[in-house]
C-alpha cells in the first residue's frame, strides 16, 4: 500500500515521478507533514503471488486462506472475521509461528476460495501464553483502518465544501477510494454545501480521526460509511431512508427480509438480548445554536409515560434539524434495542446491511419482526454471531412497538 523515498526535491517533482503527474502533490505533503526526509508515498495493491511456502500451525482450512506478503497461510488455530456496518472490517488470527510475518505488512484474506474479504495490513502482533501453551494473536484491518489510526490532516475546517468534496479530500490523502450512493436523495444531501454556525464550513476536532469526522458528518445527514475491505469506502443509506421528518412511526416490511431466525431452529445455539431503556422517552427535544436558538420536538408514542429527553448539537446544518433530530432518535433507540444471535457454523447467506427476520416470544419478540443485522463475526469455522437491531437506526422510521413495551 505504501514505500518510502527519499524527498530530495519538490512534493510535486515526486508525485511526478511516482504517478506521472503532479495532482497528487498535496496530498502527499498531507500524508507526511511537509517532512523532508524519508517521506512516505502510495504504490499499487498487487495481489501476493501463490507462494508454496505455508505456516505451520493446526490443520489447513480448504476455502479460507490469508497471503501476506509473498507468503500463503491456509494452517491457523483460529481466526475470526469481523464486520461491521458501523466499523471498518477486520480480523484475528491466532497462529502457534508467526515466521515471516511483521506490523504493518500487507495481507489479504481469501473467504470461499475467490472471494476476498479483506485487504488490509497488520495492526498488531501479541504473544499469548495459556496453559504453557505460546501462541500469537494477529490483528489485521483492512486499508480504511488507517481512517481509524490516524488524526485529520490540517487545515481543519473545511470552507463552502460540501459532504463529497470533503471526504474526497480527506481520503486522497490515504489513496482511500470512496464510492457515493447514486439514489437521488443520497445525491442531494452529499452534494450540498454544508452551512453551519461557522459561517458557511465544517470542522474537525483537534484531535479527531479521520473516520470519526467523516462518519460524523455522514451520520447526522443520515448517511452511512461502510467499509468495504479493498480500500474503498462507500457513502448512501440503506433500505427506506426517509429524508423528511414526520413524526410518524411505520412498521411496514417494504424491504424483504433475505432470512428468519425462528426460536426451535436447530442451528441457532444461543439467544443474547441486548436491550437498554435508559436513554429512551417519550419526547426528545433537540436544541441547535445556528444563528439564532432552534428547538425541534419528536414524539415516540411508543412510551406511554411522559419522559423528556433534552439533546443540545451546535453543528446542526441550516435548515435541517428537524431530519437531524430525527436520525439522532431513531439512532437512540436503534442502540436500546439489539439482539445477538449465535449460530452453529459458517453461515454466509446473510451480509451486514442485509434485512431478517426474527420471533421468540421469550425475549419479547412475539411475532416474526424485521430487524437488520448490523454485526457479523465469524470465528472460523464453527461459529456466526450476528448482531440485530431494529432497522429504525439505519432507516429513519420509527417503530410502532419494542419489545416487553
Amino acid at each position: 500500500m505504501y514505500k518510502t523515498v527519499s524527498k530530495t526535491t519538490s512534493w510535486e517533482e515526486i508525485s511526478r515521478a511516482e504517478y506521472g503527474t503532479t495532482n497528487r502533490a498535496n496530498d502527499l505533503k498531507k500524508l507526511n507533514n511537509d517532512y523532508d526526509g524519508n517521506v512516505i508515498v502510495y504504490k499499487k495493491d498487487k495481489s501476493s503471488s501463490n507462494n508454496a511456502n505455508s505456516n505451520t500451525n493446526n490443520k489447513a482450512n480448504n476455502d479460507l486462506y490469508l497471503e501476506i506478503n509473498n507468503l500463503k497461510i491456509e494452517s491457523f488455530i483460529q481466526i475470526n472475521l469481523i464486520d461491521s456496518i458501523t466499523d471498518i472490517k477486520s480480523a484475528i488470527l491466532y497462529l502457534h509461528r508467526i515466521d515471516n510475518i511483521k506490523i504493518f505488512d500487507n495481507c489479504t484474506i481469501i473467504l470461499n476460495k475467490t472471494n476476498i474479504f479483506l485487504k488490509g495490513y497488520i495492526k498488531n502482533i501479541t504473544s499469548v501464553l495459556n496453559a504453557e501453551k505460546l501462541y500469537y494473536m494477529v490483528q489485521i484491518k483492512s486499508y480504511a483502518g488507517i481512517l481509524i489510526d490516524s488524526v485529520v490532516p490540517f487545515e481543519l475546517e473545511y470552507i463552502n465544501s460540501n459532504l463529497k468534496e470533503i471526504v474526497n479530500q480527506i481520503c486522497s490523502c490515504y489513496n482511500i477510494n470512496v464510492e457515493f450512493s447514486s439514489n437521488s436523495n443520497d445525491t442531494s444531501i452529499i452534494e450540498y454545501t454544508i452551512n453551519n454556525e461557522i459561517n458557511n464550513s465544517a470542522t474537525a476536532r483537534i484531535n479527531e480521526t479521520c473516520w470519526s469526522f467523516i462518519t460524523r458528518l455522514c451520520n447526522s445527514r443520515g448517511l452511512l460509511v461502510r467499509d468495504l475491505g479493498n480500500g474503498t469506502i462507500s457513502i448512501g443509506t440503506i433500505g427506506n431512508n426517509i429524508t423528511n421528518t414526520n413524526n410518524k412511526t411505520n412498521n411496514n416490511k417494504t424491504t424483504k427480509s433475505k432470512y428468519s431466525f425462528i426460536l426451535g431452529n436447530s442451528t441457532i445455539s444461543n439467544w443474547l438480548p441486548l436491550y437498554n431503556y435508559d436513554n429512551l422517552a417519550r419526547y426528545y427535544e433537540v436544541y441547535s445554536q445556528f444563528n439564532t436558538n432552534s428547538k425541534e420536538l419528536i414524539v415516540f408514542e411508543s412510551i406511554k409515560l411522559p419522559i423528556t429527553k433534552r439533546i443540545i448539537n451546535n453543528e446542526i446544518n441550516e435548515g435541517i434539524i428537524s431530519n437531524y433530530a430525527n436520525w439522532l432518535i431513531c439512532r437512540e433507540i436503534g442502540k436500546a434495542i439489539k439482539v445477538q444471535v449465535e449460530i452453529n457454523g459458517n453461515l454466509q447467506e446473510v451480509n451486514t446491511g442485509d434485512y431478517v427476520n426474527i420471533q421468540n416470544t421469550k425475549i419479547g419478540f412475539k411475532s416474526e419482526t424485521q430487524m437488520l443485522l448490523e454485526h457479523k463475526t465469524i470465528n472460523y469455522p464453527n461459529k456466526t454471531i450476528l448482531t440485530l437491531t431494529l432497522p429504525c437506526a439505519y432507516n429513519g422510521i420509527l417503530p410502532d412497538t419494542l419489545p416487553y413495551v
